[in-house]
């Protein structure tokens, strides 16, 4: 089972079910079956964000959690709290795909998690270096050059 713990110490487990599966992809339009929907969850921390706290949302009664934006916060108090949820999701959805004998997507699962994590690595030992580098002129064309490709894209990352 997969499990992470939020800013305010409570500890959230992750499983998913075939249920649970088909429920989101009704509700949010996101269906992990397929592999498009798969791809797009774990390029966006938005959606695997909105993903995580449909997921979850029986736990999120019980500590009175509300909407995406409560969810959003109790995660918001390091980028750490944040990677963890989301390497929870990618776990469970690993577990999950095992469990159906879906090897396929089980692996690619796998093999995004293990990218989230290099990148994140990465990110620590050369991109806050390149940033500092930057100036503030170069940030806001980087920002705005993102917008403009992102726009062509279904959802934003």
């Amino acid at each position: 089972m997969s499990k992470f713990v939020d800013k305010n110490g409570d500890e959230w487990n992750v499983v998913l079910t075939l249920g649970k599966t088909r429920q989101a992809s009704n509700v949010l339009g996101i269906d992990v079956l397929n592999f498009d929907d798969l791809n797009r969850l774990s390029e966006s921390i938005g959606i695997r964000l909105e993903y995580l706290f449909f997921m979850c949302r029986e736990r999120a009664s019980e500590l009175d959690v509300a909407d995406i934006d409560d969810f959003a916060s109790r995660l918001a108090s390091t980028e750490e709290t944040v990677n963890k949820a989301s390497d929870a999701l990618q776990e469970a959805l690993v577990a999950f795909f095992r469990r159906l004998g879906q090897t396929m997507q089980a692996d690619l699962a796998e093999e995004h998690l293990k990218h989230m994590r290099v990148e994140r690595e990465n990110w620590k030992m050369e991109g806050s270096a390149e940033l500092k580098r930057m100036s503030k002129k170069q940030l806001e064309q980087r920002l705005k050059a993102g917008r403009r490709s992102q726009a062509s894209q279904p959802l934003p990352v």
